[in-house]
């Protein structure tokens, strides 16, 4: 874990001892104060937040929205993330396939394309007028 150097008392330009196991200071700190996320719905934990690492779902309080959240898959790599609010989630536009786009665009081809007429009756209408 982070600690500051004797001397400097936490202070802005103080020197960091850096923990070799855990060099960018991520480890056990911001874990402990994360909310833990259960592996299914319970009374109290109904809002579904899935960690963006391992793809887990989880159940946490819908109070802890925002706030930091322990994964509840113990193999996580990434334990800990940021819950996010569905309703924000919703407005993002979602990828589409490209065989779909391709059948929209083929869709208004067609529309915006003039129809095709019978031949004849373009060549009966006009004879008639020729001859009339």
């Amino acid at each position: 874990m982070s600690k500051p150097s004797g001397g400097t008392g936490g202070k802005p330009g103080g020197r960091m001892v850096v923990d070799e196991d855990d060099p960018f200071g991520i480890g056990a700190g911001g874990a402990s104060q994360a909310v833990a996320a259960s592996l299914k719905p319970e009374k109290g934990r109904l809002q579904k937040v899935v960690c963006p690492m391992c793809e887990q779902v989880g159940f946490i309080p819908k109070a802890a929205l925002g706030k930091s959240v322990k994964c509840a898959n113990p193999k996580c790599m990434v334990p800990v993330f940021t819950a996010e609010d569905p309703a924000e989630q919703k407005s993002e536009r979602r990828p589409t396939r490209l065989a779909d786009e391709a059948e929209a665009i083929r869709r208004a081809a067609e529309a915006s394309a003039p129809r095709k007429r019978n031949p004849l009756l373009i060549y009966g209408v006009a004879g008639v007028v020729l001859l009339g």
